[in-house]
Parts: structure tokens; C-alpha cells; sequence
């Protein structure tokens, strides 16, 4: 019950992403035009896009190489499979933030329970910094890191204990995946260095 209701309260929180318009935010047009030009040219002798040809008034410039498409290349799949734009960009990030918080479930349960899980995760769902995201600043590739984090989290901690490539290899792509969509948040897992799976006694 307790990965149902952390999904009813994502689909009610992102529930006006599923308006066939694109919703007004700082970041909106920008982030339709970057989906645009990655569903335009991958494949289309850029299985990796790195210049956008339409940006710049025609004369194009290297986008790419230094803003992160992890979630334009997420929002891509749908678009490629002839869902409109508008739709693709929004449908993915309501999956985002339902995986956001069923990841904060599954990374929190482990030391506070189901019931404490629940709450975790919907606290981490309706922050204030989640919904700023989405329907303020626009920022998709932001929120993508933000919603892939607790599962990082949660992979590392398990490589750690586990020490097999079981857990590794998993936890490697995903920090991986982390890095394609928001570099800046990576220095969340690296605090995992830290962690030790028996700390010594304080002192």
C-alpha cells in the first residue's frame, strides 16, 4: 500500500502535466525547443547530438556539448513513437516524479520503516524545491537528477554493503545517468564516500 499511495500522491501532484498545453514556466520554450531539436536530429547522423542546427536564428551552436540531454533524450522516446511534443515533454516528467518518490520509498524503508517510508517519500514528492521545478522555473533536466537521486542513492549504498559488481555495475549507470542530466547534482552521491557499513565508535 505504501508504493500506491506515494504514486496517487505523484499522478495528483503532476496531474496538470497531463494538459494537452504546455504548461507557462521560465524554462518552457526553452525546453520544448531542446526536445525539438534532439527528436530532429538523433539518428539523423547524430545518434548524439551535440550541435543544434535551428538554434541561433538558423546558424546553430555546439548545445550539447555543454547543457546535459539526458531528459531530452527520456522525453525523445515517446516523440520518436509519434506522441506530440508537448505531451512527450510532460507525460516524462510526470513519470519522473512518480519514480522520485517511489525511489525515496524504496531508499528510506530500509531504516524507518513502511509507514515512515510513505511519509518520506511524499515529503521528498511535495517539497517546495520539486514543485518549484516543475511548474515555475521549467527546469526539466534539473528535476530529471533530482528524481533519479534517490535511486542512486540507494544503488551506492547497496554496492557498498554488497561489494559485488551485483549492485556496482547498476549503481554505476545510474550515477551515469545522473551526470547526463544535471552534473551539478552528482556531488550528492559523492558524499557516499563517506558511508561505512560499520562505522567505528564515536569519538
Amino acid at each position: 500500500m505504501g508504493v500506491l499511495a506515494v504514486l496517487a500522491v505523484a499522478l495528483l501532484a503532476g496531474w496538470p502535466l497531463l494538459e494537452p498545453r504546455l504548461i507557462a514556466t521560465h524554462d518552457a520554450a526553452s525546453s520544448l525547443a531542446r526536445l525539438m531539436q534532439v527528436v530532429r536530429y538523433a539518428g539523423d547522423g547524430q545518434w548524439l547530438v551535440r550541435w543544434a542546427p535551428d538554434f541561433h536564428y538558423g546558424y546553430g551552436g555546439p548545445l550539447f556539448l555543454y547543457y546535459p540531454p539526458g531528459f531530452s533524450y527520456l522525453a525523445a522516446l515517446p516523440a520518436k513513437a509519434g506522441v506530440g511534443l508537448v505531451t512527450a515533454l510532460q507525460a516524462t516528467a510526470l513519470a519522473l516524479w512518480m519514480a522520485s518518490g517511489v525511489g525515496a520509498y524504496v531508499l528510506t524503508r530500509r531504516w524507518i520503516g513502511r509507514s515512515g517510508a510513505t511519509l518520506a517519500a511524499v515529503a521528498f514528492l511535495l517539497s517546495p524545491y520539486h514543485i518549484a521545478l516543475v511548474y515555475i522555473r521549467g527546469a526539466m533536466a534539473e528535476f530529471a537528477a533530482m528524481a533519479l537521486l534517490p535511486w542512486v542513492v540507494w544503488l551506492t549504498v547497496r554496492a557498498v554493503e554488497d561489494g559485488g559488481w551485483r549492485w556496482r555495475l547498476p549503481a554505476a549507470l545510474a550515477v551515469s545517468a545522473l551526470v547526463a542530466t544535471h552534473p551539478r547534482i552528482r556531488v550528492a552521491p559523492d558524499a557516499m564516500k563517506f558511508y561505512d557499513r560499520e562505522p567505528g565508535p564515536a569519538g
